[in-house]
């Protein structure tokens, strides 16, 4: 009977999901609504069902056999909540719910001895490490104890030193200038205002108004990037000394910080190289939902 597999990357705005046949050519997608259970359990549920349903139409054959990975934000809140079961009844699959970052990891190309530290810059931060069968993290733990390398900790840094200039009567930067502009604000007391009634991808929604400055040149913004890719650059190596030395390692940057704000993944990559006898970089990401479909190869062939 012939196999097939749906892989699912599912986040807060969006849910994809892939059809493969058995040896991994794709056959269809289909995108939906958001599915990180963390937002609202219920509808994250009925978009993935819905993505689901759309490929099983596609599917060209009267009998398989269905295997579907999810890779689900906010999926270690729901292990115990009988996800796999419902969705294994609904649609007589072999069903497995994994973390998005889980499928991330098992969608990095590298060779068969090599390890991985997938580091992830984006609204926030993480470096999860893949040695063998061992998966390990460091950082990961929110914007109240860290997020270093990420959207939202460089802004934080960049309103740090506004209130410098202010208390320290040295004027306002350009930096600092931009920051008032966008949030409407004019002293300390806005500043406040505005970061603690604001959530956390809002505030980090700032960075690409910053990016755009660094990119002008100004010296006071593009360190601040550059220290962000250090940071990130410290997690990766600390990554590879606890959990992957002496093994050779292929570093896969992930997040829409680290591979598109100015300067961080250079300084990251330069960061590494002053400490790290050698390792391989991913240059292009692969679709992260690529990992969903291997992950089920390994999951479902054992058994």
């Amino acid at each position: 009977m012939d196999k097939w597999i749906i892989g699912i990357d599912g986040g807060g705005t969006k849910t994809l999901a892939v059809l493969y046949d058995f040896e991994g050519r794709e056959i269809a997608r289909a995108l939906g609504g958001f599915s990180n259970f963390s937002i609202d359990e219920t509808e994250a549920l009925k978009n993935i069902e819905q993505t689901i349903q759309t490929l099983v139409s596609k599917i060209p054959v009267v009998e398989y056999e269905l295997w579907i990975q999810l890779g689900i934000a906010g999926a270690t809140k729901m292990k115990d909540k009988g996800v796999e079961a419902s969705l294994e009844q609904r649609f007589h699959a072999k069903v497995r719910l994994d973390t998005d970052a889980m499928i991330g990891l098992y969608s990095v190309e590298k060779e068969p001895d090599q390890a991985v530290i997938m580091a992830i810059g984006g609204t926030g931060s993480a470096v999860i490490t893949l040695k063998e069968e061992a998966i390990n993290t460091i950082g990961g733990y929110g914007h109240l104890l860290g997020d270093e390398g990420s959207a939202y900790h460089v802004v934080i840094s960049a309103f740090k030193n506004l209130i410098y200039e202010s208390e320290h009567n040295l004027g306002f930067s350009p930096l600092s200038k931009l920051l008032l502009k966008e949030i409407k604000g004019q002293s300390e007391a806005d500043i406040i205002a505005y970061i603690y009634n604001k959530n956390k991808s809002e505030i980090a929604g700032l960075s690409p108004k910053m990016g755009e400055l660094a990119r002008t040149g100004d010296e006071l913004t593009l360190s601040l990037y550059q220290k962000e890719g250090e940071m990130l650059g410290e997690q990766i190596y600390n990554a590879y000394k606890r959990f992957i030395h002496p093994h050779r390692v292929k570093v896969a940057p992930r997040g829409s910080f680290v591979l598109q704000a100015p300067a961080v993944k250079t300084s990251m990559i330069a960061y590494l190289k002053d400490r790290m006898p050698s390792f391989d970089i991913e240059e292009v990401p692969v679709e992260p939902v690529k990992g969903a479909y291997h992950l089920a190869i390994k999951h479902f062939t054992k058994g």
